[in-house]
């Protein structure tokens, strides 16, 4: 296990994108966050953060001939579907993108963006009940296309594992500038690992609070053991506390890659 300064010292190795500031407009206070938090004024905090993170994220995968970005947390409820959302938002702005839900199990994308609970997308793609053109969702967003989760299975993880899925992501590559996948927590099961292997890294979302960066070392440990690369380190949830800006912005200073 990693001493807390050698996970300082990784970080900024492993090209830390950025802090995302914790949302508190009143327009989510009682509702859950959806798609329209990328145009909303009462959190432009947010939006501008994840542009600069989005254009960082970008340069560093045009310089590595990359288009797909998986996006994964080390625990749930840590913020990664809305990081993932807004970052394909943002992304869409300038190329074409699809967001994919691949969290089988804890699926929440196709609701932010107004579809019904469980509404068919990648579940029966992988299966071969439907077809991608089929269940490939154009948002409001101009660029921007969304493939769900689909309904809830036995088998999540096979499906995501499968070479089904494999070729559904060398497909759409061919159709696609960028894509961005959301997935499930690191910890829960090992779904985000396969998924950081095909998209060629994982891009991590850390909640900020009392275990902020204590908790990277077993995450990075992971990560080496499997061999997969670090897109970036996303602090998420940030307050306006003097401690929590020292803490985020000192210990983890920006990297250019």
């Amino acid at each position: 296990m990693m001493e807390h300064s050698e996970v300082h010292k990784e970080v900024c190795r492993v090209f830390h994108l950025g802090v995302l500031p914790k949302i508190t407009g009143p327009t989510f206070t009682n509702r859950p966050i959806d798609h329209t938090l990328f145009s909303r004024e009462d959190d432009v905090g947010f939006i501008s953060a994840i542009r600069t993170i989005a254009a960082k994220l970008e340069c560093h995968l045009t310089a590595h001939r990359r288009k797909v970005i998986a996006v994964t947390s080390a625990r749930p409820s840590e913020g990664k579907s809305t990081t993932a959302m807004t970052l394909a938002q943002s992304l869409s702005e300038s190329e074409k993108t699809l967001l994919i839900d691949a969290d089988l199990r804890m699926s929440t994308l196709g609701m932010r963006f107004g579809l019904r609970h469980q509404a068919p997308g990648l579940t029966e793609v992988l299966l071969s009940e439907r077809s991608d053109d089929e269940l490939i969702q154009p948002t409001l967003k101009p660029n921007l296309d969304l493939l769900p989760a689909g309904r809830l299975s036995e088998m999540p993880s096979s499906l995501i594992t499968s070479t089904a899925f494999t070729h559904l992501i060398n497909v759409l590559q061919r159709r696609y500038d960028k894509i961005v996948i959301d997935t499930p927590p690191l910890h829960s099961v090992n779904d985000s690992l396969h998924l950081g292997k095909l998209a060629g890294g994982l891009l991590l979302v850390n909640k900020a609070g009392s275990k902020g960066p204590q908790i990277l070392p077993e995450v990075i440990d992971c990560l080496k053991h499997h061999d997969i690369g670090i897109d970036g380190i996303v602090i998420n949830q940030l307050s306006n506390s003097p401690e929590m800006e020292s803490t985020y912005n000192n210990d983890l200073p920006l990297m250019a890659g």
